[in-house]
């Protein structure tokens, strides 16, 4: 798990994990933050 610092960034939190393994994705709010509607996701995986 990684936690994000906003509705955009990069992470390093999953540099060497194989690319071909599942990715799973869970979402939280912190206490008392109204919901939010997920519209859209993209993930890019850079590998060589």
């Amino acid at each position: 798990c990684t936690a994000l610092t906003g509705m955009r960034g990069s992470t390093q939190a999953f540099a060497g994990e194989r690319a071909s393994e599942s990715l799973h994705f869970r979402f939280t709010l912190p206490a008392g933050e109204p919901p939010v509607r997920v519209q859209g996701m993209q993930v890019i995986v850079n590998y060589q």
